[in-house]
């Protein structure tokens, strides 16, 4: 019996543990003027698009969180443009990185995560 009640501890401290998290961290940037199209084309908008990075497991940082770096922007960027067929750029997007601090000193570790909002769009000649 004191086996099973020091099994049922030890579980209900680690749900404990990886329950407790609050968000440390936001950022955003915003890039009105994402692309450049050629001059005196259009562009058509084919709808908005919302892409989000699953944190695990490369969203897990021990030491410091993992932030957004041009690779991670543009594998969101590539996976915005799939959502829309047709799609060539995304105007008017906006990036966001949430860090949540995950645990108890000192065991803490960040679970980041990376989105891109905007809008697909593609050139049209200009008439």
């Amino acid at each position: 019996m004191t086996r099973q009640k020091a099994s049922l501890c030890l579980l209900a401290l680690a749900c404990g543990f990886l329950l407790n998290a609050c968000t440390v961290g936001n950022g955003v940037r915003i890039a009105p003027n994402s692309h450049f199209v050629q001059p005196n084309s259009d562009v058509q908008r084919l709808g908005k698009v919302t892409v989000t990075t699953i944190p695990f497991p490369d969203g897990i940082g021990f030491a410091a969180p993992k932030l957004m770096t041009s690779k991670t922007e543009r594998a969101l960027y590539d996976k915005a443009l799939a959502e829309k067929p047709g799609a060539t750029l995304i105007v008017d997007y906006v990036t966001t990185t949430k860090i949540q601090l995950v645990g108890f000193p000192p065991f803490l570790f960040f679970v980041t995560s990376h989105s891109l909002e905007g809008t697909a769009a593609k050139p049209t000649a200009a008439q």
